[in-house]
């Protein structure tokens, strides 16, 4: 009455299977075969190639030697004085390479100028458009004189804050001292101020 069919779901399934596997090992098959072609073997050469040279450079490189010395050249604009200080590089500066140098001046050194890169010394140069320390001001603060001194960095402070009032003064002298009366000592500046007072 009931007869079986036979499935016809296996011989499908048998067939997904060995393409399965005959593409899987062509792929394999087809892999080896351009690992050995002319083509790749040039390419693995000059990466080779490149590493070789690359390590004869960083050898070739010149690196900050552990006694080397940073020279600090700063030039002040305004009064064209010049002031250098040296002093012994910092531990994680032995070693650096002028590129890696540079990528820490970024951090540590963004106002300077790299002047030279030897291994036993680092040039290098900041300027400021303003005066040095050595230079005084006379200027003026609500009618009164009032003296300003200059800082390394260039920034005018307040030295001193006088009674004298710039009324008392010639004109000559008060138009200079609402300009800024730049002077280049402290004598300089005491000899100005007992001008003023006579």
């Amino acid at each position: 009455m009931f007869e079986k069919k036979r499935s016809s779901k296996i011989p499908i399934l048998l067939i997904a299977i060995l393409t399965l596997v005959g593409g899987f090992y062509m792929g394999k098959i087809l892999e080896d075969e351009d690992r050995n072609t002319p083509v790749t073997k040039t390419v693995q050469a000059e990466e080779e190639q490149k590493v070789k040279i690359e390590a004869v450079n960083k050898k070739e490189e010149v690196l900050v030697d552990k006694d080397a010395v940073i020279k600090i050249t700063t030039k002040y604009d305004k009064c064209e004085h010049v002031e250098t200080t040296e002093n012994p590089v910092s531990k994680d500066v032995v070693g650096l390479s002028e590129t890696e140098f540079k990528e820490y001046m970024k951090k540590n050194y963004s106002q300077f100028r790299l002047l030279s890169f030897k291994s036993k010394e680092i040039d290098l140069l900041k300027e400021i458009t303003s005066y040095c320390d050595k230079h005084y001001e006379i200027g003026e603060d609500n009618g009164y004189i009032i003296i300003y001194k200059y800082d390394e960095k260039g920034n005018k402070n307040v030295f001193k804050k006088t009674e004298s009032s710039i009324t008392s003064l010639p004109s000559i002298d008060q138009e200079q001292i609402k300009s800024g009366l730049i002077l280049n000592s402290l004598e300089e500046l005491n000899e100005r101020l007992e001008d003023f007072g006579s």
